[in-house]
Order: C-alpha cells, then sequence, then structure tokens
C-alpha cells in the first residue's frame, strides 16, 4: 500500500511537470516576445524546481514502509516461538505425568488383590478351624456326658444291686454306653494326633477301659453263691478306685471343650 501510494505522487508530479512545460510552451508558440519567453520560461523552471523530484519520494516511500513494516515482522517473529514452547511443554509434562501414574495404578491393583486373597483364604482357613473346634466341642461334649453318667449313675447303681440277674442286666446296660463312649474316643483320637488333647483322650480310654475290666470282674464274683466278703470288698474297692481315675480324666478332657 505504501509503493502504491509513493507511485501516485511521483505520478501526478512527472503529469504537473508537464502540464507547465505544454503551457510554456504554448505561450511561446502564440506570439510573445523575447523578454516575455525569457521570463515566462524562467518562472516555468521555478516552478518545476518547486516540485520535488522522483528520488526523494521514493526515499520517503521506502522510509515509510521500513517504519511501519518493521514492528509487523519483529512481533510475529519473537512471539510465536515463546506462545507455542509453553504449549509443548505443558502438553509433554501432562503425558509423562499421566504415564507415571499408570504403573502406579497397577501396582496398587496388584497389591490389593493379593490381600484380598490372604484375607478371604484366612478368613475361609478360620472358618474351617471355627467349624472343627464346633464339631470337636461337640463330640467332647457327648463322650463327657456318657462318662460323667458312668461314673455318677452306672456303677455306683451296680454295687449297690445284690440281685444276680438285675446286677447283670444293669451292668449290661452300662457297659454298652461305656464300649460306646471307647469307640469315640479312639475315632477322636486319630483325629487329634498331635493335638495336646490326644493324651487326655488316650487317659480317658485307658480309665474307662480300666473301670470297665474292673466291674466285669466284681459283677462275675457277687452273682456267684457263696463269695468271701473279704474278695468282694477288695473288687469294691477296686471299682472305686478306678471311678477315680475315669473321673479325673474325665475332668482333664473338659478343660479342652
Amino acid at each position: 500500500m505504501t509503493d502504491h501510494r509513493a507511485d501516485s505522487v511521483t505520478s501526478r508530479r512527472r503529469i504537473g511537470r508537464w502540464v507547465l512545460t505544454g503551457v510554456a510552451t504554448a505561450l511561446l508558440l502564440t506570439g510573445c516576445t523575447e523578454e516575455g519567453q525569457a521570463e515566462i520560461a524562467s518562472a516555468i523552471n521555478e516552478a518545476a524546481s518547486a516540485l520535488p523530484t522522483d528520488a526523494p519520494a521514493t526515499e520517503a516511500a521506502e522510509t515509510v514502509a521500513q517504519e511501519t513494516e518493521a514492528p509487523a515482522t519483529e512481533a510475529p517473529a519473537t512471539e510465536a516461538p515463546a506462545t507455542e514452547a509453553p504449549a509443548t511443554e505443558s502438553g509433554e509434562a501432562t503425558d509423562g505425568d499421566a504415564t507415571d501414574w499408570i504403573p502406579l495404578v497397577l501396582i496398587a491393583l496388584v497389591v490389593l488383590a493379593l490381600l484380598w486373597f490372604l484375607i478371604s483364604a484366612m478368613r475361609r482357613s478360620s472358618d474351617r478351624r471355627q467349624a472343627g473346634k464346633s464339631a470337636r466341642s461337640g463330640r467332647l461334649g457327648d463322650v463327657i456326658g456318657t462318662g460323667r453318667w458312668v461314673h455318677d449313675q452306672g456303677v455306683p447303681e451296680i454295687q449297690r444291686t445284690n440281685d444276680p440277674d438285675q446286677l447283670r442286666q444293669y451292668w449290661q446296660a452300662t457297659r454298652q454306653r461305656m464300649v460306646a463312649m471307647e469307640e469315640e474316643t479312639n475315632s477322636m483320637l486319630l483325629d487329634a494326633q498331635g493335638d495336646p488333647l490326644s493324651n487326655a483322650l488316650k487317659q480317658l480310654n485307658d480309665s474307662s477301659q480300666s473301670l470297665r475290666s474292673a466291674v466285669d470282674g466284681d459283677v462275675a464274683m457277687r452273682s456267684q453263691a457263696d463269695v468271701d466278703p473279704d474278695l468282694v470288698a477288695e473288687s469294691a474297692r477296686t471299682v472305686q478306685e478306678r471311678r477315680r481315675d475315669l473321673n479325673h480324666a474325665l475332668d482333664r478332657v473338659a478343660t479342652f471343650r
């Protein structure tokens, strides 16, 4: 746009110079005197010299162009990289930060999965132990209940009975319960290998067998006629000792319930 203005000014000045020259020529050709022609020529030259030449106009136009174009060329050259660089670095930093979080999230998920698996396994194991403990407690309760009955009711009732038929009848019922208790104790011994309970169960089983053997001999002897009273008394003392042993064994087993 500046170049176009400079060219327009130059053209107008050239046209003005041509117009003055043409006017002077016309006046000269119409018959002016020599003095008049000299004055006209001098006036035309002064008017022509008053008009600026092409070179200054061109330089002024170039100066104006430089002054107006300099800011326009410098601003984009310096500011464009300044605005783009932070955007690129910010994007790279954001991508980098997002990428750095991915391994941490994956590790956290793996740790949580392992913790969940361990807690579930421990809970299942605890439930199994609790269920096993409850089942064992129930079985111990049955064994102890039978042993208490034998100690408190079964054997004392046999010792008080003198009728041979009733003696054998009572003893048969009591003996069956003692045998069932010993079978249950043996079964529990197989499940409690290496457990402190196994020693207590073995003691209970041995004391029950000893008492059962003692009562067997006592009942067989007292079922006969004309038995020596000293032998009967000795047999009764043996049965009482075996009862005490059974009671101690029952107390020890009861501590594991």
